[in-house]
């Protein structure tokens, strides 16, 4: 596809431009029209509830540049170091790949250049989209969790799994899979009743009630086995007290953040998701989304400490295999 030079001048940014808009980040190269009109689909809810445009962008460095340029896959398309002429050329494929009838997408795409100092890292283009995502106060940034080279997986050291482990602004995560909603009615919110934790339910209450949604409080427990550590009836009755005490002490926990949603005028209830055997809470998120439908999963993302990890652990399985999109939030 050649791609005339003609008007391929550096936009300056209007002060439009600086308003609140939803950043749908996109792969430039991914030329399949089902991707795009998926994540459509999966944002028009959003932005037809906050009221807001959906806005294309596009990150790149001068590296990744010459190795599209390089790459051969458009042989009569030379972009090394031609910014302008690779915004013209997507905001082309853009234009043929998706109905102009799409009202709350903006065609003119955002490219946002990584500092020339940089060493043109997928850290790097992660700061540069979550420096502009806080400038335009987006409330989130949505990608598409597979790689290039599959549909499947979100490869680890892809853009997007780079951004679910290391952006310090929202991210929304759509598998490929993900069943489109018309409407986000219900929002299923996994929590360890932290205050971190409590943090993250502040923004996500805020969210529930900007889409008028449900909200389905759940909290993974693993019920530890009456094994041969336990074989005197004292030990039993211990461990049964010990157990009967943590339930109690999470049902308290929980009955304050039920009592926050109440005041805020927002529907909400509350779960004890249990595990006798091996944990793994995100195959008991999994189960609990697809038994009781959601159109969205929101929760704390955090790489830090060893529990930390583990529920970094759980939201990036979750980003892999949910059914519905994952909204990952930090306090």
């Amino acid at each position: 596809m050649g791609v005339s030079r003609r008007n391929s001048s550096t936009k300056t940014p209007s002060k439009a431009a600086a308003r609140p808009v939803i950043l749908w980040g996109l792969d430039p190269l991914q030329d399949d029209v089902r991707f795009h009109r998926h994540a459509l689909q999966v944002l028009r809810p959003f932005a037809l509830a906050f009221g807001l445009k959906i806005q294309p962008v596009v990150v790149v460095g001068p590296f990744q540049l010459r190795e599209w340029a390089l790459g051969g896959r458009e042989g009569d398309l030379d972009l090394r170091g031609d910014y302008p002429l690779l915004r013209s050329w997507i905001e082309q494929r853009m234009r043929s790949l998706i109905s102009s009838k799409e009202r709350n997408l903006v065609l003119d795409v955002l490219l946002l250049k990584t500092p020339q100092s940089h060493d043109d890292s997928l850290s790097d283009r992660v700061e540069t989209l979550c420096t502009h995502a806080r400038k335009v106060k987006a409330p989130f940034v949505a990608l598409h969790s597979h790689g290039r080279h599959g549909l499947k997986r979100l490869f680890m050291g892809s853009f997007a799994e780079t951004c679910v482990l290391h952006a310090d602004v929202p991210i929304l995560v759509m598998n490929p899979s993900a069943q489109p909603a018309k409407r986000i009615a219900r929002i299923l919110f996994p929590t360890d009743l932290s205050a971190a934790s409590r943090q993250v339910f502040e923004r996500t209450l805020h969210l529930a009630k900007q889409l008028k949604a449900e909200l389905k409080l759940v909290h993974c427990l693993h019920v530890a086995g009456l094994s041969v550590f336990y074989a005197s009836r004292q030990s039993k009755v211990q461990l049964q007290k010990e157990q009967r005490a943590e339930e109690l002490r999470v049902k308290r926990a929980a009955a304050l953040l039920l009592r926050r949603a109440k005041a805020k005028g927002v529907k909400s209830s509350f779960s004890i998701l249990r595990s006798k055997g091996r944990f793994d809470p995100a195959e008991m998120l999994l189960e609990a989304a697809s038994r009781s439908p959601v159109q969205l999963i929101a929760m704390a993302a955090r790489s830090n400490s060893a529990r930390a990890a583990l529920i970094g652990a759980t939201s990036r399985k979750l980003a892999r295999s949910s059914r519905c999109p994952v909204l990952l939030l930090r306090r």
